[in-house]
């Protein structure tokens, strides 16, 4: 994906589906949250070996929006992230936004949590459907393309 689209993209995330607009283009694939947790993680953090299947199912999951998707930032609801704001930066009035690198850091942290690093050096929330949707989001931003993430208020 290059980086010279400089579209808006809002994304709806429920549990079992996602749905990307932007501009005249929507993509929507069965990808969600409930979806990823039920069919992959088994433990809480999920396992380096839980991780990546379920990186791969939402990469090959993404496929149909490749091309027809991506560039500039992406726009989520408060509500569908799962905490995710409140883990990265605490939740305020307003939309907020997090960066493509903010949400690496936030799977790195997820990455060594799964690897063994003790729970009481990171407050990671012991949630798999916390991981899986950072997980999405994640590979939003970062197959995509997506510069910023903007969390917007209902």
């Amino acid at each position: 994906m290059t980086g010279t689209r400089t579209f808006q993209t809002s994304a709806t995330l429920s549990a079992e589906s996602l749905s990307l607009v932007q501009s005249d283009r929507t993509v929507s694939v069965p990808l969600g949250p409930q979806r990823i947790t039920r069919e992959y993680f088994r433990h809480s953090p999920p396992t380096p070996v839980e991780l990546e299947h379920a990186i791969q199912d939402i990469e090959d999951s993404l496929h149909p929006a490749y091309r027809n998707i991506g560039g500039g930032n992406l726009h989520m609801r408060y509500a569908e992230l799962h905490g995710l704001q409140e883990f990265l930066r605490p939740a305020g009035t307003g939309a907020r936004v997090l960066s493509r690198d903010e949400l690496e850091t936030a799977f790195s942290r997820l990455a060594a949590l799964s690897e063994g690093r003790p729970s009481s050096q990171d407050p990671l929330p012991p949630d798999a459907h916390f991981a899986a949707t950072l997980l999405i989001v994640r590979e939003l931003m970062h197959h995509l393309d997506f510069s910023n993430l903007y969390l917007e208020k209902p």
